[in-house]
């Protein structure tokens, strides 16, 4: 939902992200960080969702933000045994990784 009222937001050249934006990033990372804490930590949702911020951040050209993701996405495939064990296993989320 953030990714899309994002790209709203470029189009009618608005700089700031809307109220929604901010309220559906938050609980994003609010969801992210209580599964990075859990059993579920390297679940192929959570690497998703990590990717989905990832795209975000890069689609509002703040590209230093979007490196932490990034960062934590790349500790996350590793921990899964690299990025050609997760092709394997998950070939769809293998693609969304390594776009």
């Amino acid at each position: 939902m953030a990714s899309s009222m994002a790209c709203l937001t470029m189009v009618e050249a608005k700089q700031e992200d809307p109220v929604p934006v901010r309220r559906h990033l938050a609980q994003a990372f609010m969801l992210v960080n209580q599964r990075l804490s859990q059993a579920d930590a390297l679940s192929d949702n959570s690497i998703a969702v990590v990717v989905m911020l990832t795209h975000f951040e890069r689609l509002r050209g703040r590209y230093f933000k979007g490196l932490v993701h990034l960062d934590g996405l790349c500790k996350m495939v590793e921990m899964r045994g690299g990025i050609v064990q997760l092709t394997r296993d998950q070939p769809s989320l293998g693609q969304k990784v390594t776009r």
